[in-house]
């Protein structure tokens, strides 16, 4: 019963001291809204304010940002770490067309994968599945990815254009 107590004690002195060395601060509103957290652990960081010619990728031309809250730029520090880019558009070109288009985008990056349906990532491997209205052209190795997911909307079209880096891969090509 000793041995409990001291663990329990040991448990809530170590989760204050986590909480004590906590930052949250958030600047802006809305689609300007900037989240910065800071840990002893880690960090992550939401800037909004992030540029689709960062990702390395062209945008479909005519195709305009879907919402104002269109694009995101996530970074993960502590834990190997990680940065996600993600950006929202639509276009009144079908999928075949920007798939098209896409498929010759990425191919600077290494080979293209097609997924019809969703796509997951597990111990940096990539797993398609039949599930999801979209189709995903992926390119990249390990951690390092570039995704572009597309699904017929209206008379159109809506895609995402997407960058993983993963920190602390050996593998650093295909980004």
């Amino acid at each position: 019963m000793r041995s409990f107590f001291t663990l329990c004690v040991v448990l809530l002195l170590a989760t204050a001291a986590l909480l004590l060395g906590c930052r949250i601060e958030k600047t802006g509103e809305g689609a300007t809204k900037k989240v910065d957290i800071e840990t002893p652990l880690g960090s992550v960081h939401v800037n909004p304010s992030v540029n689709p010619k960062d990702l390395g990728v062209s945008v479909y031309p005519g195709a305009t940002q879907a919402g104002e809250d269109g694009g995101k730029n996530v970074t993960v520090n502590g834990f190997g770490g990680a940065k996600v880019q993600v950006f929202r558009y639509h276009s009144d070109d079908g999928p075949a067309k920007l798939l098209d288009f896409y498929r010759k985008e990425l191919a600077k990056f290494g080979d293209v994968t097609e997924c019809h349906g969703s796509v997951s990532f597990v111990a940096g491997h990539m797993l398609c599945s039949d599930s999801g209205s979209q189709t995903n052209l992926v390119t990249g190795v390990g951690q390092n990815r570039h995704i572009v997911s597309v699904k017929s909307e209206g008379g159109g079209s809506s895609f995402k254009l997407l960058v993983l880096q993963g920190r602390g891969d050996k593998e650093k090509e295909g980004l």
